[in-house]
């Protein structure tokens, strides 16, 4: 239960802060930020793999295509979600955070000030406001 309510905050602060922010780039662009993030981000004994990026179909959620990771090494972007957010929020399943807890949200925030130039003020008063009370 406590998973859920986590997702469904997640994707609430999404909606709400991301939903049009992030242009879509192209395959090129988003795999030089991914080999830049994993090579910096991913445990060491981890940064000689390279993770899979597939520009698909995604997979059916809620009556639409969304994107997905798969393990450590396979991440899906769906059409109009090609964009830096969610290859950040893919990668963050991909660097060990199967679930949308505490620490994936503590990750994710850290890749977006980092890689997408969120401000921190903003995913401070975001983590406040989504997540306060809410983690495990």
């Amino acid at each position: 239960m406590i998973t859920a309510v986590h997702t469904r905050r997640l994707y609430a602060f999404e909606f709400v802060h991301f939903d049009g922010a992030f242009k879509s780039e192209s395959h090129a662009d988003l795999r030089r930020l991914l080999d830049r993030v994993w090579l910096t981000e991913a445990p060491r004994r981890l940064r000689n793999s390279q993770v899979a990026l597939v520009f698909g179909k995604g997979t059916a959620m809620g009556g639409r295509q969304v994107s997905y990771a798969m393990g450590r090494g396979y991440i899906e972007l769906a059409p109009g979600q090609r964009t830096r957010d969610v290859l950040l929020h893919e990668v963050t399943h991909c660097l060990g955070f199967s679930s949308h807890g505490e620490g994936f949200v503590g990750r994710y925030f850290g890749l977006l000030e980092r890689y997408a130039g969120v401000p921190p003020e903003v995913l401070d008063a975001s983590r406040i406001r989504y997540f306060y009370n809410y983690m495990e």
